[in-house]
């Protein structure tokens, strides 16, 4: 049943793509993904080709376009893959090629983490996840999330390591604070 596709599967499949240095690969990915950035930093979560209500129905209604779905079912917004996107970054990073494109990037990486930041509870820091806005997404529960906050620390972590190679003290000292709060 599962035709559409996935950033929290794709971004995985990446760091085995950057193992194997399937660099391509790799740049095609990020650039499907950062292509339908939102301007305020939010990444899809997935691409749907078919209409999903017909497709339980085994009708298969094609999209002349597919379409970005950014919201849970419920209407909030799902936030793993902007964690996502920002750690396979931070694999990519590591080779000179990956440095390269990293660095030209690098602004759409800061928006991901810029909209990431946005999506945590004032009080604990901690991201709050809507309804059915997880990997979990048929499980009825929402709030504060290992999983989300686990990811959302190593996005952290991440940005001020790739501030790190880029040479900015500025932006990494900055990401540093993120990460120990």
């Amino acid at each position: 049943n599962f035709i559409d596709f996935w950033a929290r599967d794709s971004f995985w499949a990446l760091l085995g793509s950057i193992k194997l240095g399937d660099y391509d690969q790799v740049e095609n990915n990020f650039k499907q993904f950062l292509r339908l950035q939102r301007k305020n930093g939010q990444i899809h979560y997935r691409i749907i080709s078919v209409n999903q209500f017909l497709k339980y129905l085994r009708i298969k209604k094609r999209f002349k376009k597919p379409i970005p779905n950014y919201n849970s079912i419920m209407g909030a917004p799902v936030v793993d893959q902007n964690s996502l996107l920002i750690i396979a970054a931070g694999e990519y990073i590591k080779n000179d090629r990956g440095k390269k494109y990293i660095q030209e990037m690098f602004p759409k990486f800061e928006n991901a983490f810029s909209w990431l930041k946005k999506q945590t509870s004032p009080r604990y820091g901690l991201i709050r996840e809507g309804l059915f806005a997880n990997w979990m997404d048929h499980v009825f529960k929402s709030g504060i999330v290992l999983n989300n906050n686990i990811l959302y620390y190593k996005a952290s972590a991440t940005m001020a390591f790739m501030s790190h190679e880029l040479g900015n003290s500025e932006q990494q000292k900055r990401y540093e604070r993120a990460t120990d709060k």
